[in-house]
């Protein structure tokens, strides 16, 4: 049984489910609301606007992440990856009003794949790749997505 014990050892783990969180992050669109006047680049945003902040877009930027588009888990194994960089990994949301369940999230997230990998092989079987639809404000859900599961022998 894989368990919280095994979690510093799952540093690979971790580094996949972080990579699927960069491609496919669980709110496709957060929303923040400005207390005071701003200046952001060139832009000035007035008190209680409303600013958007897409994942799905700032986790394709080429300036964070080399090959944005790629699978590439591995990215998140050395420090010029990390998410401790403010802005780079916006999955849970970041700063003060970033989801508090992170970390639970990310332990959840690494365990349940480190135990489904030691028990069954997970595939895709052939067919047209999967697209996506805007489910909510906030969702991104994929159409057509399967995958097959075997037990490992």
């Amino acid at each position: 049984m894989t368990t919280s014990t095994h979690l510093d050892s799952l540093q690979h783990t971790q580094a996949l489910v972080r990579e699927v969180l960069r491609l496919f992050p669980p709110s496709w669109l957060l929303t923040r609301r400005v207390k005071r006047q701003t200046q952001l680049a060139d832009y000035t945003i007035d008190a209680r606007s409303t600013v958007l902040v897409c994942p799905y877009t700032a986790h394709r930027d080429a300036r964070e992440h080399s090959e944005p588009d790629r699978f590439q888990p591995e990215r998140w194994l050395d420090d010029s990856g990390s998410s401790a960089k403010p802005g780079v990994f916006l999955s849970f949301g970041t700063g003060p009003h970033g989801c508090d369940g992170a970390a639970l999230a990310m332990a959840m997230l690494t365990l349940l794949t480190a135990q489904t990998a030691r028990r069954h092989h997970v595939s895709e079987p052939p067919g047209p790749e999967p697209s996506y639809q805007v489910t909510t404000l906030e969702g991104l859900a994929p159409v057509g997505l399967r995958l097959r599961a075997t037990l490992r022998s």
